[in-house]
């Protein structure tokens, strides 16, 4: 049977929730945050070179259920918006179900995002192989 995998887009991050033990429920926030590195000349001034970079941001959270989990990660991007002072998006997306996507694929797409893994919550079985 498929685990429960579903995705949104929300602002500039990317949500995940997913089911990772008969009653724990995994969320997570993605934002790729770009900066530019200039190196500049210490005679001069002048800039040598710039190199636009990305900084990998991730916020994990654990909850007991799929609307809860939803709920807060919806909640968690809009509280770093409002930090920047950044309306919330007028018209979010709905949640993508993607639970018949393979466990394999769901995983390459998290490492290639640099994601740091799954919260444990003390007492709350967990799926293996996670």
């Amino acid at each position: 049977m498929p685990r429960p995998k579903f995705y949104r887009n929300h602002g500039p991050c990317q949500l995940r929730v997913e089911q990772i033990g008969p009653h724990l429920w995994h969320g997570a926030v993605y934002e790729a945050r770009p900066f530019l590195v200039t190196v500049r000349d210490e005679a001069t001034g002048d800039v040598i070179k710039s190199e636009l970079h990305q900084f990998d941001s991730w916020e994990r959270f654990t909850c007991l259920d799929e609307a809860c989990a939803k709920r807060c990660a919806i909640a968690t991007v809009d509280n770093r918006l409002a930090d920047r002072r950044v309306d919330p998006p007028a018209s979010p997306s709905h949640w993508s179900d993607d639970s018949t996507q393979p466990d394999e694929n769901w995983k390459a797409e998290l490492e290639r995002l640099h994601f740091p893994g799954y919260f444990e919550r003390d007492g709350v079985e967990r799926f293996e192989n996670l």
